[in-house]
Order: structure tokens, then C-alpha cells, then sequence
């Protein structure tokens, strides 16, 4: 099931995760798949839930995804690699904000 689907800001392409595990990022005008962010890289984080909600940052450069396991990844949207983790929340994250300013 999707749980969640968004536009990057100049609408070329739609980041959407599901409730098994993965985000895609698709091509917004052919509908073609461009990458898939799951499997080894959720897996090595250990993460005990799927990804809930993802969005680009102001500038179409990185994805922030929330999941039920407390944390928030962000990703390099256009190489698909994992930048950073964020931990330590105490209970489930469903949706991550940027500003418009992308400052936080």
C-alpha cells in the first residue's frame, strides 16, 4: 500500500513509500521507475518498521523519509545513496518538515 507519494520541486519526478518497506522515485512524465530506496540499505539500518512519509527538500536535492522506527533518513535524491540517520526520537515519526528556507 502507498502511504505516501510527493513531487519534487520542479515536478519531474514523484518519491512514494509504501507500507512493505520501500520508497521509489519515478519519473513524473513517462511513469518510468529511476531508483528504489529499500532492501540492503533499510535492512543494514535495522529499521522494525516501514517507511511512512517522504518528501524532497526545497531544492530537489535530498529526501527526508520517516518511519515507524523512530528515526528519519535522509537521502541523496539524485544517487540514491543514504546521507545521514537521524535517531533518538522517542516514539513514531509519521511526517517530516522542511522549511521553505530548507534551514531546518
Amino acid at each position: 500500500m502507498v502511504v505516501s507519494a510527493n513531487y519534487n520541486p520542479s515536478g519531474s519526478q514523484i518519491i512514494t513509500s509504501s507500507s512493505l518497506n520501500n520508497s521509489w522515485i519515478w519519473d513524473s512524465q513517462t511513469g518510468e521507475l529511476l531508483d528504489t530506496l529499500d532492501g540492503i540499505a533499510y535492512e543494514s539500518a535495522v529499521i522494525d518498521a516501514p517507511p511512512s512519509f517522504a518528501e524532497y527538500n526545497a531544492k530537489g536535492s535530498q529526501i527526508l523519509i520517516s518511519s515507524g522506527g523512530n528515526t528519519v533518513r535522509i537521502w541523496d535524491a539524485v544517487t540514491g545513496v543514504l546521507l545521514d540517520t537521524l535517531e533518538g526520537h522517542s516514539s513514531w515519526i509519521f511526517q517530516p518538515i522542511i522549511t521553505p528556507q530548507a534551514a531546518r
